[in-house]
């Protein structure tokens, strides 16, 4: 449907008019802005959406990497799942814990589950992380 701009700019300043007009302008009422704007915002967070992964695939790809780590450092996954406090597993754990959070966008909880330590334990391993790499 064409419309003139002016029938747009009377559309803008009364929007009971629009509707008897008969144009349409794309909203969303958590949006406020422009049809363009709204249009543009919406496209740009379906492209975001594509790029990230469902549940699934992260936990999927978190079980990968927990199997790939524990391979190349020569620790058995038991033993990283178990809690296991040794130094060469508590590194891996660490490491593991930040792709988790920061790149997978796993929660602490998850994290934890995952890893085989508590939500705590996943949180003041990154709080250390975080002090190491701000030194």
């Amino acid at each position: 449907m064409a419309t003139s701009n002016s029938s747009r700019q009377k559309s803008r300043a009364n929007p009971k008019a629009s509707r008897r007009l008969g144009v349409r302008e794309k909203s969303d009422e958590r949006i406020l802005g422009s049809s363009d704007f709204v249009k543009r915002l919406i496209r740009q967070s379906d492209q975001t959406r594509r790029g990230q992964f469902s549940v699934q695939e992260r936990m999927k790809r978190a079980a990968l990497l927990v199997e790939t780590l524990c391979k190349k450092e020569n620790i058995s996954v038991e033993a990283l799942k178990a809690g296991n406090r040794r130094w060469e597993i508590s590194k891996v754990r660490h490491q593991l814990a930040q792709v988790f959070v920061d790149q997978y966008g796993l929660s602490l909880t998850e994290t934890g589950r995952q890893l085989g330590v508590s939500p705590a334990a996943i949180a003041k391993a990154l709080s250390r992380l975080d002090r190491h790499k701000s030194d």
